[in-house]
């Protein structure tokens, strides 16, 4: 790993053609910046999964994991692949738990997911776990996390794509920049990520298009923000309490659900576990839309099954869930949607041009997604919002979380996807 460059890149020799310049933007050498654990996973057939955890910091959590799963030509011998892509996850989920959610459950394959599916299409592709999806259950003291706000997962994603553009170079594909995707409150990473790229030097910048899945950055509608504002008093009381870890109940709901069914929940008081876990799943629980996880059967105004995932698949993806997240980032992309206070990160929208596709369900954000669309400089714009059921019965439809885990997902939305993937490989966010 130090051989290209993650903790010399001063000393890196770059491949004859390269231009010298863009050096520049590939990982800065910092002595607290280190290689410390290394995988490689067959998936199935020449598909393998590569993780490694990198430092990025001098605190014992000061780190991230980066993930790359793509053909090999042999063993350690990636394919050349010109399309590629960078996959930032949403909360309370890590990399492989959100996009090979076979790879963490005894109720599928174990090569389902979306990253397998490009990757068996010749896609290059690579992901993050953001530090905070790496601190253990059992941890009790997250002072450490103070300052773990957007700005941090920010950085840490510009840093791990830089390592993925600095790979690929010295392992077959090119050195272009790369398009990335934001599921859920990756978005808001995302989108942030553009902002700052806007006002730096075209050659100084990683990312040449973006696919925002299912959460609008910005909103022109009330009853969004509204639910919004809750969240950020919610974490803003935590951190003057110098509350920084948010615990995610993920787990706890999935646990509960197959152990103590008939018992009394305590996330929802006056629900049982099961109830509480097919309400949580399927129910309208971000506020008086009807955006929910998986799309559900109702009976008699309750959800009493889900439509595309069974629900073993729904509790494997929940049990796999992360146990804790930074507060002061959950408080901080708040303040994006609801503009409650003043932020840097959604100044110079108007100055991002490169080209988005908007990605949404029947049954999350859908067409709410669009607004944050409207505010950008962009001028090739898709919008991808496929749909089971009619609008009218938008709560039972595809879900948040269906748009990566249900059965209908792949011709859905993966197989456009890769569409609009394949026919923007060529792109550089040049202006």
């Amino acid at each position: 790993i130090e051989c290209i460059g993650w903790t010399r890149a001063e000393s890196v020799a770059l491949p004859e053609g390269v231009d010298a310049s863009l050096a520049k933007a590939t990982p800065a050498p910092q002595a607290n910046k280190r290689l410390i654990t290394y995988n490689r996973q067959p998936i199935r057939g020449n598909i393998v999964h590569y993780s490694f955890q990198v430092q990025t910091g001098p605190g014992h959590y000061d780190v991230i994991g980066v993930h790359r799963v793509v053909k090999e030509k042999r063993p350690l011998m990636p394919i050349n692949a010109p399309v590629s892509i960078f996959l930032q996850h949403g909360d309370a989920k890590d990399f492989s738990s959100m996009f090979i959610p076979g790879s963490r459950s005894s109720h599928m394959p174990n090569d389902f997911g979306f990253a397998v599916y490009l990757a068996e299409n010749d896609v290059d592709v690579w992901g993050i776990d953001q530090a905070w999806t790496l601190v253990p259950e059992e941890e009790t003291d997250f002072n450490f996390m103070a300052d773990w706000g957007l700005q941090r997962q920010i950085d840490d994603l510009e840093y791990a794509l830089a390592i993925a553009r600095f790979t690929r170079l010295f392992t077959g594909s090119s050195f272009d920049q790369l398009p990335l995707l934001g599921y859920s409150s990756g978005v808001f990473t995302g989108y942030a990520l553009l902002n700052q790229e806007a006002v730096v030097r075209p050659f100084l910048r990683n990312v040449c298009g973006f696919v925002p899945v299912d959460v609008p950055f910005k909103t022109d509608l009330q009853v969004i923000k509204d639910s919004f504002t809750l969240e950020y008093q919610r974490t803003k009381d935590e951190l003057d309490q110098r509350v920084y870890g948010d615990w995610i109940p993920f787990k706890t709901i999935a646990v509960l659900a197959r152990s103590e069914p008939e018992g009394d929940s305590p996330i929802f008081p006056g629900f049982t576990n099961w109830q509480t876990a097919l309400y949580y799943a399927s129910g309208p629980i971000f506020g008086p839309i009807p955006t929910h996880y998986w799309g559900g059967v109702w009976e008699n105004d309750f959800p009493v099954d889900l439509r595309w995932v069974t629900l073993d698949e729904c509790f494997d993806f929940l049990e796999a869930g992360t146990p804790w997240e930074a507060a002061k980032f959950i408080n901080d992309y708040c303040k994006i949607m609801t503009d409650i206070e003043d932020t840097p990160w959604d100044d110079h929208l108007s100055q991002i041009t490169v080209p988005i596709l908007n990605v949404s369900a029947g049954g999350g954000f859908a067409e709410m997604t669009i607004y944050v669309t409207t505010l950008l400089g962009s001028t090739d714009v898709t919008h991808l919002i496929p749909r089971k059921l009619s609008v009218d019965e938008a709560l039972y439809d595809l879900g948040h979380i269906d748009i990566f885990l249900s059965h209908e997902s792949q011709s859905l939305i993966w197989e456009p996807l890769l569409h609009w993937l394949e026919s923007h490989a060529n792109v550089v966010a040049m202006n």
